[in-house]
């Protein structure tokens, strides 16, 4: 019985925290017209966003990348006065030297798909 009470609070707090959200007003002003305290207002949403990250980290996992060494083969051209490639996938950056292999590069690329 707690567990469900628990649970339909957290649903009363997310409804006002979408209502604010899309209401197109600052926190502090939506509150004070729904005479909700400011400071509960906030701890309401870490609440909830405490959650939600304990959520998330429960479902991260570390999944190994298997790379080969460079092997001795094609090697990138130097088209330009760049001494290394740069291989970007969302905030992560690798940088390597120019006369790395192709096929190293693309076993990166494979591993970060």
């Amino acid at each position: 019985m707690a567990g469900e009470y628990h649970s339909l609070k957290k649903q009363q707090y997310l409804n006002l925290i979408k209502e604010c959200a899309h209401s197109g007003k600052n926190k502090r002003e939506w509150c004070s017209e729904k005479g909700i305290k400011y400071s509960t207002f906030m701890r309401w949403q870490a609440l909830l966003r405490d959650e939600v990250a304990e959520q998330v980290m429960e479902q991260q996992a570390i999944v190994p990348v298997k790379i080969a060494p460079p092997a001795s083969g094609t090697r990138i051209p130097d088209r330009s006065s760049r001494q290394e490639v740069e291989i970007r996938k969302g905030e992560l950056s690798i940088s390597l030297p120019n006369s790395v292999s192709a096929a190293y590069i693309l076993e990166i690329i494979k591993g970060l798909s």
